[in-house]
């Protein structure tokens, strides 16, 4: 009997259940309701009034703007003269309000930027948008809708850098493992919107911005590369030195590298007061704390422990999953009372190199608060937030959550290795793009666990055990592509591959998959781990020792079976 079966698809269960709930927290329709009101005169945001002059347009760009826009829209009624969506394609989150949305045709509603990535269609939103706000004038406020996906939505290079120079640089950018904090430098320096460049064509209109945060630490001249934001004096100099570090300025044009990087350009200064225009007001109405304290709240509900660390974690998924294996062993050991204080915990993590996390020693004292009081039997829940990277080696498919969910897998193993008394926590780990898409797949995300290494390299054992037994050729040979088939899906050949999505297709028929479709919002990723003491001490299948049978024609290749994980 795999002990851990029946636990395993229950902690699936409540995790989706607190993704759910998150996620719900941070739909646009919900933010827009709960922190904007309209009295006849002002738009009041998060409690303060921001006046409005006589005629209000909406322009957004981004994954959740469309449902931010419809409740808008029937806030300000007849006030409302107009605008422009650009939003991604298949958009399937809150259908009835943005089919409604497009039928009224108060605003345009554009679609465009597949797969995340910026297209013909995004760029010709762009331009409509750029010809709307520059007829724009006095009398105007443009209310800007900014969410999570806005810098795909929102392109238009600056000449003469062409639409394809700039696409394929920011995509090779990203596959080198750049920070969004880094792509958004660059990205500011080769566009004509982005980093102020929309706020100024709308001038002298008023800008009212209203912005759903998808970066650490809530930059506004990162969210969406800053449309609304001055681009710093130094951010030429930057982005150049950027382009550099991952060997990518070599590689355009003398012609671009001399106009857009190299000639200095002026902004007018009178419109800049203490780094911000003076005409725009900048609101972020939802971020990934939002989201991580409905998880708090869901975990409780769920009679889990529900432990917020960081919403800042970041940095190479590789060097993000060691810190948390490292994470949860110290957090292991504060269960068991091995520690005699908080002092002792906090210095016991900070022995590791966990910086990628951002932990804060306030929310670490807290958390050891509640660890070294918990009920026995109570599961606890890590909840982390952020965005890590991936630099792409492979040709494989994939995304970072993906990816972080299976190298997690692996070096909790190793983790468990090492001190074996870690195998008396259950332990299941969920890697989510709130947005619903990581990277250029239809998955939000996966769920981690130390099994499944074991298990492949188990499935691998048997076949060729089942091979020295076999004698029929035509047998032998099915046989061998079977190996062959299961050595490409050994997660460190996954991994090495950057084939994620791929893997977490077939093993066990999918089931370690979290496929949401696209939400409507976008508030970075979202981390669990799932820490709960066994009640014995018993062999613990696909860690220390599988005792469970696996069936090769099922495990991993026959999809319409419900794979390897039996009561009995």
């Amino acid at each position: 009997m795999d002990v851990d079966a029946n636990l395993s698809r229950t902690v699936k269960s409540e995790l989706r259940q607190v993704v759910d709930e998150s996620l719900s927290s941070v739909m646009p329709s919900v933010l827009i309701k709960k922190n904007v009101r309209y009295d006849g005169s002002n738009l009041i945001v998060n409690g303060l009034p921001y006046p409005l002059n006589d005629d209000v347009h909406i322009v957004g760009f981004g994954k959740a703007v469309g449902g931010m826009a419809y409740m808008l829209a029937d806030l300000l009624g007849p006030r409302l003269k107009g605008g422009i969506l650009s939003v991604p394609e298949l958009m399937s989150s809150e259908p009835k309000q943005l089919q409604m949305l497009k039928r009224s045709k108060i605003i345009e509603y554009r679609e465009g930027a597949k797969n995340n990535q910026p297209d013909h269609a995004s760029y010709s939103s762009t331009k409509h948008i750029i010809k709307y706000v520059q007829n724009l004038g006095k009398k105007d406020t443009l209310v800007l809708l900014i969410s999570g996906g806005g810098s795909a939505l929102l392109f238009a290079p600056k000449p003469p850098m062409t639409f394809e120079e700039k696409r394929d640089l920011c995509k090779r950018l990203q596959n080198s493992g750049a920070s969004i904090g880094e792509l958004n430098v660059v990205r500011k320096q080769m566009s004509r919107v982005k980093g102020g460049g929309l706020a100024l064509m709308a001038y002298p209109a008023k800008v009212l911005a209203l912005i759903l945060s998808d970066v650490v630490g809530d930059h506004l001249e990162i969210i969406a590369s800053g449309p609304t934001c001055p681009t710093p004096e130094g951010n030429r100099v930057e982005s150049i030195n950027i382009l550099k570090r991952y060997n990518l300025y070599h590689t355009l044009s003398e012609e671009v590298r001399r106009e857009i990087f190299e000639k200095v350009y002026c902004l007018d200064t009178s419109l800049i007061s203490n780094g911000k225009f003076n005409f725009v007001e900048n609101i972020i109405i939802g971020n990934n704390e939002s989201a991580l304290e409905a998880s708090a709240k869901a975990a409780q509900k769920l009679d889990l422990e529900g432990v917020i660390l960081s919403n800042k974690v970041e940095g190479n998924v590789k060097d993000v999953s060691v810190a948390y294996a490292q994470l949860a062993e110290s957090i292991c050991h504060a269960l068991d009372k091995g520690f005699s204080n908080k002092e002792d915990f906090i210095a016991e993590i900070s022995k590791h190199d966990v910086s990628v996390l951002n932990l804060n020693k306030e929310k670490l004292e807290k958390a050891y608060e509640a660890f070294t009081s918990l009920r026995e039997g109570k599961g606890v829940l890590l909840l982390i937030g952020g965005e890590p990277t991936v630099v792409v080696e492979g040709d494989g498919k994939g995304g970072r959550n993906q990816e972080l969910a299976l190298q997690f897998s692996l070096d909790w193993l190793s983790q468990i290795a090492k001190k074996p008394e870690l195998s008396r926590y259950f332990v299941e780990f969920l890697s989510i793009a709130t947005d619903g898409q990581d990277g250029p797949t239809d998955a939000a995300g996966a769920f981690g666990k130390p099994g499944i290494s074991p298990k492949m390299k188990l499935l691998m054992q048997d076949l060729k055990d089942e091979k020295k037994k076999t004698f029929d050729t035509k047998k032998l040979q099915a046989i061998d592509k079977k190996i062959q088939e299961v050595t490409s899906m050994l997660p460190e050949n996954v991994l090495q591959r950057n084939d994620t999505y791929s893997f977490y297709s077939k093993f066990e028929n999918g089931k370690n998959h979290l496929i949401t479709g696209p939400t409507g919002t976008n508030v970075m990723d979202l981390n669990y781990i799932y820490l709960r003491k066994r009640d014995c001490d018993c062999d613990i299948p696909g860690v220390i020792k599988i005792n469970t049978p696996v069936e090769v024609n099922n495990f991993l290749f026959d999809q319409s079976e419900e794979g390897c994980e039996k009561d009995e």
